[in-house]
């Protein structure tokens, strides 16, 4: 009676077709493969499963992001129905047919599921073996990728607020969160898909209504004897309070920024990232500024404004200190702002003398605008 042959488990087959199995299983496994059609079958499905896989280069016009690859045992968790189907008849002629007709329907898929894209060069050897073992990347290309986003998301003003969030994983810059304007959500994700190694999630949110602040009566009798009863009185509040809630905003974003990037993490970045986070943080500054002096409009009417410094407009040294400071210092100037809207205190005409409100604010200004004291 001829004893029934046992194979070794498919993994080992497939390792010693690729000799990456140790000596002497190596030489064991690569004896039976000899031997056993079955065995032997395996190793063409997998030879012309890669094949097939490699040429999708060359035919499909097509790639995917490439922080976003297919995991490895996809395409073998795919292929290995059609694998124990053809194992059962044992006809190895089978099993090869059966992967180049998983080859056409892999095309089939990648120009399904794939989205228009550049082609890249071909990766080299060392590239693919970094690929296959999910190695993190170069921390240059990521430094790239990031900032590149944050240019992205800072040029469209969404990175006001904490609606949006961008984070690092070891293989992608990951973009996430909720944008109001459907228009605004889907040129954000153009564009931020477009960087390699991006991710993006944005969702669609409802915009955000905010309960109006209701005037004292004694401030809008002051503000009618300051501003008269035309169309500059109507909107005055409102506009003061988005003023100042826009400044804030922005120098909250600055502060993210600054933690974000510590002296030491500066230090780390190559010239051209530097060269990046330096435009970004002039992107930042400029709308702030506009914004600022905007806002110096409508201050002066209320309160009566200390001698600051001249605007230096170029004042972008020490951004990180500027950041902190301007943020705590417009965060005090809008809650006295809101409480003096909304206080029943009897005011007298003209700009009125509060140093509660006026201390704050030349804080703000000081941060924003004048040379940094410390000269550096």
């Amino acid at each position: 009676m001829k004893t029934q042959q046992l194979c070794p488990p498919l993994a080992d087959v497939l390792r010693a077709g690729t000799g990456e199995l140790p000596e002497p299983r190596q030489a064991i496994v690569w004896a039976h493969i000899e031997r056993c059609p079955a065995c032997r079958a395996q190793l063409a499905f997998a030879d012309a499963t890669q094949r097939a896989c490699a040429a999708l280069a060359d035919d499909v016009e097509v790639t995917v992001a490439p922080a976003k690859p297919l995991p490895r045992w996809a395409s073998f968790a795919a292929a290995a129905l059609v694998l124990i189907a053809a194992t059962v008849v044992v006809r190895p002629e089978v099993v090869v047919q059966a992967a180049e007709l998983f080859g056409q329907a892999a095309r089939h898929v990648v120009r399904f599921l794939g989205r228009p894209a550049s082609r890249q060069p071909a990766p080299s050897s060392a590239d693919n073996t970094a690929a296959v073992a999910l190695a993190p990347l170069d921390p240059e290309l990521l430094d790239r990728a990031e900032l590149d986003a944050r240019l992205i998301l800072r040029r469209a003003d969404l990175d006001l607020g904490d609606t949006v969030r961008l984070s690092r994983a070891p293989r992608a810059v990951i973009v996430a969160g909720a944008i109001a304007s459907p228009s605004a959500r889907q040129q954000a994700i153009a564009r931020l898909e477009a960087v390699p190694y991006v991710e993006v999630s944005l969702r669609e949110r409802r915009p955000s209504t905010e309960s109006p602040v209701i005037e004292s009566v004694g401030v809008s009798r002051w503000l009618d004897r300051t501003l008269g009863a035309g169309p500059s009185r109507t909107t005055f509040v409102p506009e003061l309070l988005e003023n100042v809630s826009r400044v804030r905003q922005r120098l909250s974003a600055m502060q993210t920024l600054a933690q974000r990037y510590t002296g030491a993490e500066i230090e780390r970045l190559s010239e051209d990232a530097r060269a990046r986070l330096q435009q970004l943080v002039r992107l930042h500054y400029d709308p702030l500024a506009r914004d600022l002096t905007a806002l110096d409009l409508d201050v002066r009417v209320i309160i009566e404004v200390p001698s600051v410094c001249v605007d230096a407009r170029q004042e972008t040294g020490a951004w990180r200190r500027r950041a902190e400071a301007g943020l705590a210092a417009a965060t005090r100037f809008e809650s006295q702002v809101r409480t003096l809207i909304t206080s029943d205190a009897r005011l007298t005409d003209g700009p009125l003398n509060r140093p509660d409100i006026s201390r704050p604010y030349a804080a703000l200004w000081q941060a924003v605008y004048c040379p940094d004291p410390s000269g550096r």
